[in-house]
């Protein structure tokens, strides 16, 4: 897989009236080379480039006059498996209409969405904290729309992901959440969501609004293959406890254990169901206090652990640092305090 790295600079620059101006300088670079060297960049298209469906074309230029490259030429956008595939014209600079090769790159869609949600937050962060207007484009493309770049993300409303809700709807269908009366589907729904939102694999969505079936109700591992694939399956798999038979600390000493060795998409789906599982806590704590840990097998103590553990288990592969993880982390040092990471 490719590597991309989307950054933001403010520079002195020319612009079309001829005067000197402060302009958001964008540079896009994969595998440590510049794509769009001298030119600037459709920058709602690259934010809408980060969805799941549709194809979507990255102008090298956004100013949108006759004769420019970038009215010809630009970065060709597709999603397949998974993955966010590049097609980059070579050489990116040309004055006719007649195309240039493309060069195929292929980038992890989880970490393609995480790199170009980064740069966009440190582009908006340089904007909000300059001491004066600064151009962000071309021809009207002003501070206020880059600040409304938003990352639109699909991904629940696929056939294969439709089946998995159905599918998981019907096998937690007797179950509510702990100390409640919610229909537990809102769970694994909110697993869902999360996913998508994150960026993530249909196949990794799949996997999170089924985390819970094979551990919690008849479902076989089997089945899901044979609904779903190898490949949901193995995460699947890779989310659910040992068994019930052994004592909390030690389902929870296991699971710490394993996610430090666990794939990345096992790693998403693990911090996705803590994420809501922490955050439900952190609501009801606000209405009811302690008493929330009445709810759960062991208190806060020991909650405490187990949550400051898994940042300590999640940080060992590419999770750190992802958005997710970040709000994660955010949401255990909001109940449980600061977290501090284990040297060894």
């Amino acid at each position: 897989m490719n590597e991309i790295k989307l950054t933001f600079t403010i520079e002195d620059l020319e612009s079309s009236a001829g005067d000197t101006t402060k302009f958001l300088v964008p540079t896009l670079m994969v595998d440590d080379k510049v794509i769009n060297e001298g030119f600037a960049l459709d920058m709602r298209e690259l934010a809408n480039s980060c969805r799941a469906d549709g194809e979507f074309f990255i102008l090298t230029c956004g100013c949108g006059e006759p004769g420019c490259a970038g009215i010809f030429e630009g970065i060709a956008v597709s999603h397949q498996d998974g993955e966010v595939i590049w097609g980059v014209p070579y050489p990116i600079k040309s004055t006719t209409s007649e195309k240039s090769e493309y060069i195929e790159y292929r980038f992890d869609r989880c970490s393609y969405v995480d790199a170009i949600v980064k740069g966009i937050d440190e582009g908006k962060n340089l904007l909000r904290y300059a001491d004066e207007y600064i151009e962000t484009g071309p021809h009207g493309y002003s501070p206020y729309d880059f600040m409304a770049l938003d990352i639109k993300q699909s991904g629940l409303c696929s056939p294969r992901v439709n089946k998995a809700l159905e599918y998981s709807a019907k096998a937690h269908i007797a179950q509510k959440r702990k100390g409640t009366d919610i229909p537990y589907i809102s769970h694994p729904y909110a697993i869902g969501m999360i996913l998508s939102n994150a960026g993530c694999s249909e196949d990794v969505i799949i996997a999170g609004i089924l985390h819970d079936t094979v551990e919690d109700t008849e479902v076989t591992l089997e089945d899901i293959t044979a609904n779903f694939g190898d490949k949901v399956a193995a995460i699947v798999a890779g989310c659910s406890e040992p068994d019930k038979d052994l004592s909390w600390e030690e389902r929870k000493q296991h699971t710490l254990d394993e996610l430090k060795n666990a794939s990345l998409e096992i790693h998403y789906v693990a911090c996705a169901d803590k994420l809501h599982n922490i955050s439900t806590m952190i609501e009801e704590h606000k209405s009811i206090g302690d008493a929330v840990w009445q709810r759960f097998k062991r208190g806060k103590e020991q909650q405490s652990w187990y949550f400051h553990g898994l940042l300590n288990s999640l940080s060992e592969g590419g999770l750190y640092g992802t958005p997710l993880y970040r709000e994660f982390k955010r949401a255990v040092e909001t109940i449980f305090g600061r977290h501090e990471y284990n040297n060894s």
